[in-house]
C-alpha cells in the first residue's frame, strides 16, 4: 500500500520540478531576448553617435553657425538623427579658429547613447591673400616645381558641385520660389547663390532653404515660359555672390565674404577693383574700381578674386604661373 502512494507522489513531486525548471528556462530566455534588444539599441545608438562625429568636421564652416543635428539614412530607408550640444558655448555662437567640445546624442529603441569629442578647428591664415599655397614662413622651390594659381582672366568664379536630380524637364514658376531635388547638396548653403543651366541660358537662383537634398530656389530674373531645367543639368555655386551694390560707395555686399582680404585684386563683369576693405559680419567688400565703376550689378553676379600662385609673409623663391608673391616689405609682386 505504501509502495502504490509513494508512485504517484513522486510522479508529482516531479512534474512540479519540471514546471518550475521549465519556468525559470522560459523567465531566463525572455529576460535574453529582451537584454539582447536593449544591447542591440545601445549598439545602435552608438553607431549613430559616434557616425555624427566622424562627418562633424565636413559640416563645421569658419563663420557660421555650428550645425545642431545630423541624420544618418541606412540602406532601407530608416534615418537615425543624432543631436550636437557644444558645452561651455553658445550653439548660435558663429565657430573660429581655436578648440571646440561636441557631443552628439542619439537614441534608439529607447536606449541613448551620447559620444564627446573636441576638435580643433582651423580657419587658415587670418589676412593671408588667398593662393595655391599660403605660408607663414619663406617658400622655397627648386629644380623644375611650378606653383601654379588661377588663371585670372579665364576664372568664372563658378564652382560645379552637383547635378540636378530629374526625371522630367521642369519649368521655373513665374512668380514663387520652387523646390528643386539635386544630387549633393553638401557644399550648397542657405543665402547662397547657384547658376543652373535653365532653356538655352545659364540662370543664377538664391538658395532660401535646403532640406536634405532638396533646393528652395528663388530665381534673380524673370522667367518665361522658355525657362526649362533638364534632367541632369549641371549645378553652379556662385563663391562670391553679389546680394546688393551701393555705387555711391563702391560697397558690395556678398552672401559670404571669407576668403575676400584687403589688398586683394578682384573683378565683377570683366571690370577689376582692388579690395580696401572687408566687414566679415555683414559681408561688406569696399573697392576702389580700376576702370569705369558700374552703375549697377545685378543681384548673384559672382565677384570673381584673384587665387595667387603663392602667398608668404616672408621672401619667397619659387617660379609661380599665374600668380604673385608677397615680399618681407613689399607689396605683390610678379614673379615667373
Amino acid at each position: 500500500m505504501r509502495k502504490g502512494i509513494a508512485t504517484p507522489i513522486t510522479l508529482v513531486v516531479l512534474m512540479v520540478v519540471f514546471t518550475s525548471l521549465l519556468a525559470a528556462t522560459s523567465y531566463m530566455a525572455l529576460g535574453t531576448l529582451k537584454g539582447g534588444a536593449v544591447e542591440r539599441g545601445s549598439y545602435q545608438a552608438f553607431v549613430v553617435a559616434e557616425s555624427a562625429l566622424d562627418v562633424f568636421p565636413r559640416l563645421v564652416q569658419c563663420g557660421q553657425n555650428p550645425p545642431p543635428s545630423y541624420s544618418l539614412r541606412i540602406s532601407d530607408g530608416t534615418a537615425f538623427t543624432a543631436t550636437y550640444t557644444y558645452p561651455g558655448r553658445a550653439s548660435s555662437a558663429p565657430i573660429s579658429a581655436g578648440d571646440i567640445t561636441v557631443q552628439a546624442t542619439a537614441e534608439v529603441g529607447g536606449a541613448k547613447a551620447r559620444v564627446q569629442q573636441t576638435f580643433s578647428v582651423g580657419c587658415g591664415i587670418a589676412g593671408a591673400i588667398p593662393a595655391a599655397l599660403t605660408s607663414r614662413p619663406r617658400i622655397e622651390v627648386r629644380g623644375n616645381a611650378q606653383v601654379i594659381g588661377q588663371d585670372f582672366a579665364s576664372a568664372t568664379g563658378l564652382l560645379e558641385v552637383t547635378t540636378v536630380s530629374l526625371t522630367a524637364g521642369l519649368s521655373v514658376p513665374q512668380s514663387d520660389s520652387f523646390t528643386l531635388n539635386v544630387q549633393d547638396a553638401t557644399l550648397i548653403t542657405p543665402g547662397s547663390y547657384v547658376q543652373i543651366p535653365t532653356g538655352s541660358t545659364p540662370r543664377t537662383y538664391r538658395v532660401e532653404s535646403k532640406n536634405g537634398n532638396a533646393l528652395r530656389l528663388t530665381p534673380t530674373f524673370t522667367p518665361s515660359l522658355t525657362d526649362v531645367i533638364l534632367p541632369g543639368a549641371k549645378v553652379n555655386l556662385v563663391q562670391f555672390g553679389v546680394k546688393s551694390y551701393d555705387s555711391n560707395t563702391n560697397t558690395l555686399i556678398l552672401n559670404d565674404a571669407r576668403g575676400v582680404v584687403p589688398g586683394q585684386t578682384i573683378k565683377v563683369n570683366n571690370v577689376q577693383a582692388t579690395v580696401r576693405n572687408v566687414d566679415l559680419a555683414t559681408g561688406a567688400v569696399t573697392v576702389t574700381w580700376s576702370g569705369t565703376p558700374p552703375s549697377s550689378i545685378q543681384e548673384g553676379t559672382p565677384l570673381i578674386p584673384r587665387i595667387l600662385g603663392a602667398a608668404s609673409n616672408l621672401e619667397a623663391v619659387v617660379k609661380v604661373l599665374h600668380g604673385q608673391l608677397r615680399g618681407p616689405s613689399q607689396p605683390l609682386h610678379q614673379q615667373a
